[in-house]
């Protein structure tokens, strides 16, 4: 039936990861909320060079689902691709617990970035037919977004003139989103951090595949909530933030960042959250270096002063939050080998960081 559906719509499926019903699902989504809004904006814009990348209405795009592509939202992704097999938009569905407004309100600030501010390096959010960036179809949401070029590749070729890139692409985004009335309050990445933290209430008979976490987790919580409790009540400027630049999402050409994806989690915060995502994730040990990151986010035109102590706190406590979440996750099945894999790492990062 996919197959005939598929030749009906005069787009090639591509199945993959055997996901035949939701590829035709997605197909027909972009058909049917998007293609017309494409084409009247190609034409409308008569004199755009490279028109299949910025509007890529193409007839023949071929789908490849990518489920998660790794991620631990919920999010469903799928790449259309060109006849010669080059990707041009990334079509999203969106998990259930998003809402519309939530949704419209990230879109509005990728807006800004792209569009306002140039940041070539954020996906374009194109509209559908009805001049929205948000389409419901059924209970489901979805968006259509730039593919972005670029390797995530930033943990395994790890250079200053790349970390200098990625800290300007941060600053940069958040002076595109610096709001023109500054808001102060607690950083809500503490707040957070406290709550999963105080949380953590093990049951008394550890899964045998848990019991290392678990340990860890015990030793590691008095330490972390320690560092966190000075930050927990000081009044810090707030503003729209990324909360997730981790490691897959900031995509590389070269030295040059040329894809910053994902803006799921953006929300408002403290702009250390998101220096604290990236330089925490792993790639950066020495305390020279990671002050030097946080030095060159600054030179770069970063809108605030940003506490390197601050930063530091974040990153290692959102090393302990991490280990949390994944003990969470793990503690209903034994069957998940990649997300054991990934705390097995969160737990080898954690045995080895210092928490000054």
């Amino acid at each position: 039936v996919g197959i005939l559906i598929g030749s009906f719509l005069g787009g090639k499926i591509v199945e993959a990861l055997g996901w035949g019903g939701d590829a035709v699902m997605a197909e027909l989504v972009f058909r049917e909320a998007y293609i017309g809004a494409l084409t009247s904006a190609a034409l409308a814009d008569g004199r755009a060079s490279n028109k299949e990348r910025k509007y890529p209405l193409t007839a023949s795009l071929s789908w490849v689902a990518l489920g998660n592509a790794g991620g631990l939202s919920g999010a469903r992704i799928w790449q259309g691709c060109s006849p010669d097999g080059r990707p041009l938009v990334c079509l999203k569905a969106w998990p259930s617990h998003y809402s519309a407004d939530r949704l419209s309100h990230i879109h509005h600030w990728m807006i800004l970035a792209r569009h306002t501010s140039g940041l070539q390096f954020v996906p374009t959010v194109w509209r559908n037919n009805r001049g929205h960036t948000v389409t419901r179809h059924g209970n489901t949401l979805w968006d259509l977004t730039e593919w972005m070029p670029g390797t995530a590749d930033l943990g395994k070729n790890l250079s200053p003139q790349r970390l200098i890139a990625a800290m300007t692409a941060l600053a940069a985004v958040h002076r595109a989103w610096f709001p023109h009335q500054p808001q102060w309050a607690p950083c809500p990445g503490v707040i957070r951090r406290w709550e999963i933290l105080t949380s953590f209430h093990p049951p008394h008979r550890t899964p045998s595949h848990l019991v290392e976490a678990v340990d860890w987790l015990h030793s590691r919580i008095p330490t972390a909530l320690t560092l966190l409790e000075p930050w927990r009540t000081p009044q810090l400027p707030i503003q729209p933030c990324l909360c997730d630049p981790r490691l897959e999402h900031l995509l590389f050409t070269g030295d040059a960042l040329t894809g910053l994806i994902d803006y799921g989690a953006a929300k408002w915060d403290h702009p250390a959250v998101d220096l604290a995502r990236t330089l925490g994730d792993g790639i950066v040990t020495d305390d020279r270096l990671f002050d030097d990151a946080i030095a060159a986010y600054h030179a770069c035109g970063g809108p605030i002063t940003i506490p390197p102590r601050l930063v530091r706190v974040l990153a290692d406590t959102g090393l302990v939050c991490a280990v949390v979440g994944w003990w969470k996750r793990l503690s209903h099945t034994t069957a998940d080998d990649e997300g054991f894999a990934r705390l097995q790492t969160l737990l080898g990062r954690l045995r080895s960081a210092r928490f000054v």
